[in-house]
């Protein structure tokens, strides 16, 4: 699955030429599907966060998260000390759900 990101979020699918949802996608995903996301505006590979968005929409309800696997995911993005526009992006994107959610 080939999707693109814009700015507010939204994913749309340019093959399938339409909007889709999380949902949609985590679908996709159980399935098997492969899943790429680019932002609309700049062609960023953005699965990584889309994928978290995932974790995050299958945890409040009610999925056990493998606590180790995230820890070593985290401590690898951590030790490559890649620039931190990515946690920045991370973050953003934490809170923007977090404030949904409540």
């Amino acid at each position: 699955m080939r999707l693109r990101r814009h700015a507010n979020r939204t994913l749309f699918d340019p093959e399938m030429k339409r909007q889709v949802t999380l949902d949609e996608v985590a679908r996709a995903v159980r399935g098997g599907e492969q899943l790429n996301v680019t932002q609309a505006e700049g062609d960023k590979d953005v699965t990584g966060l889309v994928l978290l968005q995932l974790l995050q929409m299958e945890a409040a309800r009610g999925a056990e998260l493998p606590t180790e696997l995230l820890l070593e995911g985290l401590r690898s993005v951590m030790a490559t000390r890649r620039p931190s526009s990515v946690l920045k992006q991370l973050e953003e994107e934490l809170i923007a759900s977090a404030t949904k959610v409540k």
